[in-house]
């Protein structure tokens, strides 16, 4: 049988489909990494190029706020960057990497801690309007309506605290 050698990580193995990904352009017809070396660059790659993505996504959004651009409402941007990068935690990870990137310039920095401030600012001002809008949809509410409301609000609570303590979906 047959052998190649992977070029990264030094080891022989049977020239097969099941060791190496098909390569037309090369002679013996195959590349020159096995297929886990060539897996693990792919991914480190990948992992790499989300990064760099996630720093550009904070500092693009971050000029917007700064300039006064018009910008999603800072709710959808907060939901969308918490499933994101998983939580606040995440946001806070992943703003904290931006901040304290040596690359970053000053004004970058200042941006970004400016446009946290308008952020929660604006996310305020929506929770507010939201607030009183739903008092104004519970004044409107027949006591059964009420009794109805308050049950599915009660069930959906008690299943997104399965869900956060149990990882489990519903009941």
């Amino acid at each position: 049988m047959e052998t190649k050698y992977c070029a990264t990580c030094q080891r022989t193995f049977p020239a097969t489909a099941a060791y190496f990904h098909h390569h037309i352009g090369r002679r013996d017809g195959w590349h020159d990494e096995c297929r886990t070396c060539r897996s693990n660059k792919r991914k480190a790659a990948t992992e790499k190029q989300r990064q760099a993505d996630e720093r550009t996504t904070i500092r693009r959004l971050a000029k917007l706020i700064r300039e006064g651009h018009e910008v999603p409402e800072p709710e959808v941007i907060i939901t969308v960057a918490y499933r994101h990068f998983g939580g606040a935690a995440g946001v806070a990870r992943a703003m904290k990497g931006v901040f304290d990137d040596a690359k970053s310039p000053r004004m970058a920095k200042a941006g970004i801690l400016t446009a946290i401030c308008r952020l929660e600012l604006a996310a305020d001002e929506v929770r507010r309007r939201q607030s009183e809008e739903h008092q104004r949809q519970l004044n409107g509410m027949s006591r059964e309506e009420l009794d109805v409301h308050v049950a599915r609000l009660e069930k959906l609570w008690v299943e997104a605290m399965k869900a956060e303590m149990y990882g489990v979906e519903g009941g």
